[in-house]
């Protein structure tokens, strides 16, 4: 059975789409800008997404527990920031926001980890970026970024998709085809490894 976990990744909003970074022990996942009973709402008094992290601890008896909660570096009240990705290799963070300088919608952006910071986010570009919204970024250990669209070229609704990552930047995109993509909305894709993980569809057959 799930279990809630509870010590500060859980609040009174949403919290939600998890990456974790097992090299730093260290989760990041997606909330509204709610830190320890502290509201940051927008200038329309509403509460954005950012995100925020925290890292597993020794605890009482040698137990692990989590630590303090942390906020990203690039929260933004006016802004909405989430669906965390982080590298497996700790160095590099994808993340999907509204922000200026994007292109158009919701676009997928990255930071690269400076050691005590995060380095300004940078905007995957207009091969990954549309005037829809991409979403949910998820890299692989070898460079591959799949993510979800309703602006590139699909089968309708959001679809799946994934672009090959290099120093260059982002390589062609490519939809995941049918099954993987359908008219319904396709998205969340999480690989455990090369050949097996989760996505979330509202196609016909779940559970409504």
């Amino acid at each position: 059975e799930p279990m809630v976990m509870r010590e500060h990744i859980n609040s009174r909003y949403h919290d939600g789409t998890v990456s974790y970074d097992s090299l730093a022990k260290r989760v990041y996942f997606t909330r509204n800008n709610y830190f320890y009973g502290t509201k940051t709402p927008n200038e329309q008094g509403e509460l954005n997404l950012g995100i925020y992290y925290a890292d597993v601890v020794e605890g009482e008896f040698g137990q692990p527990e989590w630590g303090n909660l942390v906020p990203f570096d690039h929260n933004d009240p006016n802004t909405n920031s989430g669906h965390p990705s982080v590298s497996p290799d700790g160095k590099r963070l994808y993340f999907a926001s509204d922000r200026a300088g994007g292109e158009g919608g919701i676009d997928i952006w990255y930071c690269d980890n400076l050691g005590n910071q995060w380095g300004v986010p940078q905007n995957m570009g207009p091969k990954v970026n549309t005037s829809g919204d991409e979403l949910y970024p998820f890299i692989t250990s070898n460079g591959t970024l799949y993510f979800a669209s309703n602006g590139q070229p699909g089968l309708g609704g959001l679809d799946l998709f994934f672009s090959r990552v290099r120093a260059s930047g982002a390589g062609n995109v490519f939809n995941l085809g049918y099954p993987m993509s359908t008219r319904f909305n396709d998205h969340g894709l999480f690989l455990l490894n090369d050949s097996s993980g989760f996505f979330v569809s509202d196609r016909p057959g779940g559970q409504g």
